[in-house]
């Protein structure tokens, strides 16, 4: 007789959990955050940046109906929910994209933690998502902290030799070889490291590399421009790059349409305000390392830096 009765307990005990599962499925979740269109971006150059997510669910035609946003400027307070940059507050609205940043002003270098939380068509919290973060670029001149553009300025390959006594055919414009530029900085770390940031600007293209690492998995930095009236710089965390004792950065730097020594720059599309004359590679760099003891140290390309030349292989 007891059987059955133990039978139907475990019936309703499963009936029970399957219920609870689905309406855990059932939460509005706020996925996929980014800042400017971008996953955890570095070097954002505008002040008031846009926020974005999507939105995950298991039910058909949910939606969202509010959110509040936390900015927070280190991640401690993030997780303590204290939005010391910018709280939102609750914002009754389906919109999810294209949210301007409306909190204390954010300066140059300046890292920013953030997270969402979203409520759903029957005014059920998804809970806070997971937590992302986005850095803030070079706004000033004097940001650079006196870095200068550096570089080699000759290198132009020998009509009938080049480098290594590599031959030119005679068709070859003698102008249009150069060697690839090398440039080297030797420096000492003493103390432990919490966060080193690297801000570079290669003409025409560059190659970081810290300690025989290369930084990053973008090819052909910075993107092209007008050289008349702007270029780009890089942001890179290179925290995981550096050590304590001695360390040494490296950058390479290639051709490209900055160098344009011909009087008819044949990519008329780019100006060069050096068309006409020889146009060599240059460096621009800062390297900013900070401390747990509250200090800071800045490298910036200047004339500590070794500069040579490589010759192309074929």
């Amino acid at each position: 007789m007891n059987k059955p009765h133990r039978l139907l307990a475990i019936i309703a005990t499963a009936t029970t959990c399957l219920a609870g599962s689905l309406s855990a499925s059932e939460t509005i979740t706020p996925i996929d955050l980014r800042c400017e269109y971008l996953v955890n971006p570095l070097g954002i150059d505008v002040t008031r940046p846009r926020l974005g997510w999507k939105l995950e669910s298991s039910v058909r035609a949910q939606r969202q109906t509010s959110y509040r946003i936390l900015v927070s400027s280190t991640r401690q307070n993030l997780d303590k929910h204290i939005g010391d940059l910018w709280d939102s507050g609750v914002v009754g609205t389906e919109q999810s994209t294209h949210i301007s940043y409306d909190g204390a002003s954010l300066t140059s270098g300046m890292r920013a933690f953030w997270k969402v939380t979203v409520q759903d068509k029957d005014n059920k919290s998804s809970g806070w998502s997971k937590p992302a973060m986005w850095s803030m670029g070079l706004f000033k001149p004097s940001d650079w902290k006196d870095a200068r553009w550096i570089g080699l300025e000759e290198g132009l390959l020998d009509k009938a030799k080049g480098a290594r006594g590599i031959d030119i055919p005679d068709s070859e414009d003698k102008r249009t070889r150069l060697p690839a530029r090398y440039l080297r900085r030797d420096f000492k770390v003493e103390k432990e490291i919490t966060r080193a940031t690297a801000y570079v600007s290669g003409l025409c293209f560059f190659d970081l590399h810290i300690n025989g690492q290369r930084v990053g998995d973008h090819i052909m930095d910075p993107g092209l421009t007008s050289f008349d009236k702007r270029a780009f710089y890089v942001t890179f965390d290179a925290g995981d790059y550096l050590k304590k004792g001695n360390n040494c950065l490296g950058v390479v730097l290639g051709n490209g349409r900055y160098f344009a020594p011909r009087e008819q720059n044949r990519y008329a599309t780019v100006k060069n305000p050096n068309a006409g004359r020889v146009s060599f590679p240059k460096l621009k760099m800062l390297l900013r390392v900070e401390y747990d003891d509250g200090s800071s140290r800045d490298i910036i390309s200047n004339n500590a830096w070794k500069v040579t030349a490589q010759g192309p292989t074929r």
